[in-house]
């Protein structure tokens, strides 16, 4: 939920028989849940950025020395 306390938390201190029951009762109270769902999802599902060539990573073995 908004301040990161878990629904089934809230639902048994409230005394509901399942988390279901608290969403739809409180879901209007919580307006921006969706949009940090929906930004959370995004971060999420996008994929990191790669290194780009010339950035001083080197491939292979360190230890190799070269000629």
């Amino acid at each position: 939920m908004k301040d990161r306390i878990p629904v089934k938390v809230v639902s048994e201190r409230l005394g509901h028989a399942n988390i279901a029951f608290t969403m739809q009762t409180y879901q209007h109270v919580l307006p921006g849940v969706q949009a940090d769902a929906a930004t959370a999802t995004e971060r999420l599902a996008k994929p990191a950025p790669r290194p780009r060539a010339g950035t001083g990573e080197r491939r292979g073995n360190p230890r190799r020395k070269t000629a």
